[in-house]
C-alpha cells in the first residue's frame, strides 16, 4: 500500500537514510552501518546489489575500539534510548575517532549517528 512505512524498523531506517542523504548514493554507494543493537534483520541495510557491509559493534569499547574510526561514508545505527546511555555515547564516540558526532536521521525505533561535518549547520 503506496504511503505506508515498512513494518521493520531496520527497513524503515534504511529508507529514511536513503531519503536524507541522498548525495551519498553516488559518492558513498557501499557504506557500512555500525550497530549497537542487537539486529536480526541485517539484509534490511543492504541496496539492491547487497554491496554494503553490516556490523554488530555494541558488544564492549574493546572490540568498538578495533572497528573504528569509522570513514565518511559509515553510519552508526543505535536505539534513541541506548543513545542516551553512557555505554551507547561512549561505543558512539570511540567508533567516531576524533570526528565531531551529528545526529543524520531518526526513526520512531532506531536513530542514526555520522561522524564529520554536519552540512546543515552553517559556520
Amino acid at each position: 500500500m503506496a504511503g505506508v512505512p515498512p513494518a521493520d524498523p531496520w527497513r524503515r531506517i534504511y529508507l529514511a537514510l536513503r531519503a536524507n542523504d541522498p548525495s551519498n548514493d553516488l559518492l558513498c554507494p557501499h557504506p557500512k552501518y555500525f550497530s549497537l543493537t542487537r539486529f536480526d534483520e541485517p539484509l534490511a541495510l543492504q541496496p539492491p546489489d547487497f554491496g554494503s557491509e553490516v556490523f554488530y559493534a555494541g558488544r564492549d569499547i574493546g572490540s568498538a575500539t578495533k572497528a573504528g574510526p569509522i570513514g565518511p561514508c559509515d553510519y552508526i545505527i543505535s536505539t534513541p534510548a541506548l543513545a542516551q546511555t553512557e555505554k551507547g555515547q561512549a561505543l558512539a564516540a570511540v567508533l567516531a575517532g576524533s570526528a565531531t558526532l551529528w545526529e543524520l536521521v531518526r526513526t520512531p525505533d532506531l536513530v542514526v549517528l555520522k561522524a564529520g561535518r554536519n552540512p546543515k549547520v552553517s559556520r
